[in-house]
């Protein structure tokens, strides 16, 4: 942070969150896909990407009707936001035409959709 100051916010956070790592274990993952990947009977995962990470994906049930959205249409993280960076908001559009009730990201109230 000393380095990069704009790390400060992000680390900060980040070491309130969890203050020890010593147990963190980092492990491979078993299965990987492209586009989509069905986790059981109506349950997808779904590769989005996006500013704030170009690996984002969301997880949708759509016996439930909700799609559990993450960061995935933020902008990048402060230390990589460039001055014009904001919301996805094409993605957001994208978003609300899922077939689903409720969007629910990771820093506010869900979306019911009408």
């Amino acid at each position: 942070m000393r380095d990069n100051p704009r790390l400060s916010a992000s680390f900060s956070a980040r070491a309130l969150a969890v203050p020890d790592w010593s147990e963190l274990s980092i492990r491979p993952p078993t299965r990987t896909f492209d586009d989509e990947l069905e986790l059981a009977d109506a349950m997808v995962v779904r590769h989005v990407g996006g500013g704030h990470a170009p690996d984002s994906s969301i997880v949708i049930d759509l016996d439930s009707g909700v799609a559990l959205l993450g960061d995935c249409f933020y902008p990048p993280p402060l230390h990589l936001r460039e001055p014009d960076d904001g919301l996805d908001e094409a993605m957001m559009a994208g978003l609300q035409r899922l077939p689903v009730t409720w969007l629910v990201e990771a820093h506010g109230e869900p979306w019911r959709l009408s």
